[in-house]
């Protein structure tokens, strides 16, 4: 086996006993990815988008609720990877769950911050989520909406050292309509705008 395949399967390896591992935080539930970023060598095996785990018929009221550690790998259905995270989805389908109520998920991978400085995100949702950036909670707003999308303040994560960095969402939808639009004003922008699938990636699918 050639040295680069190889590297390959050590890393797969890693990142499979760390979610068997069930590392988990007491708020930031589930399994929690890798907060290191690759190694650089192992860019060209980065898949597009953010791996998914779909939890159906789940009518909770807080991200808290659903499925964690163990529970989740074995009640969770994989999807295909979710590349777009600016959708508002009204009463339709939620991303790829077939369904466009009474839907959990989880998307996990990386994010790719190729620029030194202050970054600012902000996420818009209906209904509750928490997203984890370099293993601890960047944003959340955890509960059912009833009264329909809000958009959290922003928050702050500076990078020294460009590179990807791990991205963890746990998102739901109740009943209704239903969004989920994530936002960044990256290093010298002038205004937030929403974060595009080409800095969305992932190395080992659930």
């Amino acid at each position: 086996m050639s040295t680069k395949r190889l590297q390959t399967a050590a890393i797969i390896l890693l990142l499979s006993a760390t979610l068997l591992a069930g590392c988990a935080s007491v708020r930031d539930g589930g399994f929690a990815r890798p907060a290191a970023a690759p190694m650089p060598e192992m860019a060209d095996e980065m898949k597009p988008g953010l791996a998914v785990l779909y939890f159906p018929k789940r009518f909770v009221r807080h991200v808290d609720m659903l499925p964690q550690g163990e529970e989740a790998l074995a009640k969770g259905v994989a999807g295909p990877p979710v590349t777009n995270l600016n959708r508002r989805f009204g009463r339709g389908e939620v991303f790829k769950s077939g369904t466009n109520r009474g839907i959990g998920m989880e998307m996990s991978g990386f994010i790719l911050l190729d620029k030194p400085g202050r970054y600012q995100f902000q996420v818009n949702s209906n209904d509750g989520f928490r997203l984890s950036l370099d293993g601890r909670v960047l944003l959340e707003d955890p509960a059912w909406h009833p009264s329909g999308d809000q958009l959290t303040p922003p928050a702050e994560f500076v990078v020294q050292t460009p590179a990807w960095y791990s991205l963890r969402i746990r998102y739901f939808q109740r009943k209704g309509t239903a969004a989920f639009q994530f936002y960044w004003q990256p290093p010298g922008a002038s205004e937030f705008s929403p974060v595009p699938g080409r800095v969305l990636a992932h190395l080992a699918p659930y």
